[in-house]
């Protein structure tokens, strides 16, 4: 079991500035590796030094078009949000009294389109999810590299990454 922050918490965290960082200097750009099958984990850091992130991208090898997109804090391995595209999740049967108000829709079930999961009090991981139909996430859908690089810019911004995400070519879609 995980330490419970609230949701409160957790969205201070994912406003909080922050660079990633190698070989302990924050950095003010990061060129993306360029593969056949993208995968890439990122060590993030708050501007002030004080909170440790992770941010994961990674595309499924059977269906190229399966892309996470996700964001912890990394000390605690908190799941704070994360977006897929062309996956499906199952929400819990049972709420909780920390779940939105907007998300009770959803409760039980399944989602087979692109959704994002969002971090709920009272819970060990990711297990809340709604579809970015109905979400503020800009990016809808990623179906080639033009899509994949906006929905990761809007990552990148809805996260307070500062860091310039740099990309060669056309990468894997």
């Amino acid at each position: 079991m995980h330490e419970i922050l609230s949701n409160e918490y957790v969205e201070k965290l994912i406003s909080l500035p922050k660079k990633i960082v190698l070989n302990d200097e924050l950095r003010d750009y990061y060129q993306l590796p360029c593969s056949s099958l993208f995968s890439t984990r990122m060590p993030i850091q708050s501007i002030d030094g004080n909170q440790i992130f992770l941010l994961q991208i990674s595309q499924s090898s059977k269906n190229r078009l399966k892309i996470d997109l996700h964001f912890q804090e990394n000390a605690r391995f908190i799941q704070i949000l994360r977006v897929d595209y062309h996956g499906r999740h199952k929400n819990p049967e049972k709420a909780n009294e920390f779940v939105p108000p907007y998300m009770l829709y959803y409760q039980g079930m399944s989602i087979d389109e692109n959704h994002i999961h969002l971090y709920v009090q009272g819970y060990d991981r990711l297990e809340w999810a709604i579809p970015l139909s109905i979400s503020d996430f800009p990016i809808k859908d990623v179906n080639n590299s033009e899509s994949f690089f906006a929905a990761l810019e809007c990552f990148r911004s809805r996260i307070n990454l500062l860091t310039i995400l740099r990309y060669s070519g056309g990468l894997f879609l």
